[in-house]
């Protein structure tokens, strides 16, 4: 009797266990830093035919307030989307009074999942660390690339490999520790090019691709870096498991960069690099069943407007810039003697008015949020003639679209807040979790 019993709650044990993981799906969390909704709709009319992302068959709008400002960081937007907590501007999965919250894939890490983070930023920075980290100060990333390595994720891809290094070897780590070391420790097969990332095997990668952020896709070595979308493929490829699920998430870090520059024709190129990778996740997740991907941004920058007052806007002008504005900055003089130049052979405008080659050459003292004056003259120049308007160079308040794709994501229609999107993705995925 006594042993019928073990028999029956053994396959009632089985049972319950099966029906659980056959009930899990892999989840590709992409996060477009900065990417409002007049982002996407300029790359939209720049590219000229719908973004991937507007295939999504369900389609919300997310809220992003901090817990201290109508206006977040990404610290406190990364906070929410990835824990389901508000907190202060500034901190990393913590909320005041320093208490850590668990994040999303690290729930699914304990319940046996896969994980990897891919990001064009520092995978240090705040958006990437929010996932794999635990910080009261988005600055403190050499005590986030501790933690980064003690979060073994199967897969962390992006730049930052200076805070990895200690300052005798050109790194940024005051410590004097090469975490490389501890991470070969634990794991890691450690890459650095596109063509290691190529051929890398194996069940941990670490892929730092550049010291600082990677470059933007206008100057982007595709000999050297590999790009958003081939970066999420290998990700994908090293992620995938016929015996277990996967949580992946993925940020397009340099949207938000390039708005913080008024950098349109940047803004136009990440975005399109980002809809590439949003690209290889739905053609993954298209062919089976068990997955979902799920396409939000953390923020909108700058407050782009698309006109700035004439009832038009001519993205056309964007097609004939090849170099970001850091690029453009670092080929002008520091007196600007030969900014028509660079403007001529670098952004196809060779039709320079006397009115506009004086604003180049101007001295000024450029506006609060500009790098350098060369930065904003050459905004000024290329969104007037696009006749687009920045009010700012921070973040805005702006709501950003929730896209989802794959069984369940039913849930993203509608209004909701930031915070509200990885308990629904938790409560479709079957993570069991969390410390709300």
């Amino acid at each position: 009797m006594i042993l019928r019993k073990v028999f029956v709650l053994m396959i009632l044990f089985l049972l319950v266990t099966f029906s659980t993981a056959e009930g899990r799906k892999n989840v590709i969390y992409m996060i477009g830093d900065g990417m409002g909704i007049a982002q996407m709709t300029l790359a939209h009319h720049a590219k000229g035919s719908p973004l991937t992302m507007e295939a999504f068959p369900n389609t919300g709008i997310a809220f992003t307030p901090s817990l201290d400002s109508f206006v977040t960081d990404s610290a406190a937007a990364g906070t929410a989307l990835a824990t389901g907590n508000k907190t202060k501007n500034g901190m990393i999965s913590m909320v005041p009074g320093r208490r850590s919250c668990i994040t999303i894939m690290e729930a699914a890490q304990n319940a046996g999942w896969k994980a990897g983070i891919v990001t064009t930023t520092r995978v240090t920075h705040a958006t990437p660390a929010c996932f794999g980290a635990h910080q009261d100060n988005r600055g403190s990333e050499e005590k986030i690339a501790v933690q980064m390595v003690e979060s073994r994720v199967n897969v962390l891809f992006g730049g930052g490999r200076a805070y990895f290094l200690p300052e005798k070897e050109k790194g940024r780590r005051k410590d004097g520790e090469n975490l490389f070391i501890r991470a070969r420790e634990v794991g890691y097969t450690i890459i650095g090019n596109r063509s290691e990332m190529a051929k890398a095997s194996g069940n941990m990668i670490m892929g730092l691709f550049t010291d600082e952020h990677m470059s933007y896709e206008l100057d982007r070595d595709p000999t050297v870096e590999p790009s958003l979308a081939a970066m999420t493929a290998k990700a994908i490829e090293v992620l995938s498991d016929p015996k277990n699920t996967f949580f992946l998430m993925v940020e397009g870090g340099k949207i938000d960069h390039a708005a913080h520059n008024h950098d349109a024709a940047s803004v136009v190129a990440e975005t399109l690099a980002f809809d590439r990778a949003v690209q290889v996740a739905l053609e993954f997740a298209g062919r089976r069943s068990d997955t979902i991907v799920v396409v939000t941004a953390d923020h909108e920058t700058g407050g782009l407007s698309l006109s700035n007052g004439d009832y038009c806007i001519k993205p056309q002008v964007l097609s004939g810039v090849t170099r970001s504005f850091e690029e453009l900055n670092r080929l002008v003089n520091k007196d600007r003697s030969n900014i028509v130049e660079v403007v001529k052979e670098y952004t196809g405008i060779n039709d320079l008015s006397n009115q506009e080659i004086d604003a180049l050459k101007a001295e000024v003292t450029p506006p609060k949020g500009f790098m350098s004056a060369t930065y904003y003259v050459l905004a000024q120049l290329i969104n007037q003639r696009a006749m687009l308007a920045w009010p700012t160079t921070s973040h805005s308040g702006c709501p950003v679209a929730v896209l989802g794709f794959g069984p369940g994501t039913e849930c993203f229609n509608g209004f909701m807040d930031n915070t509200d999107l990885p308990k629904r993705i938790a409560g479709i995925a079957g993570i069991d979790y969390f410390n709300w």
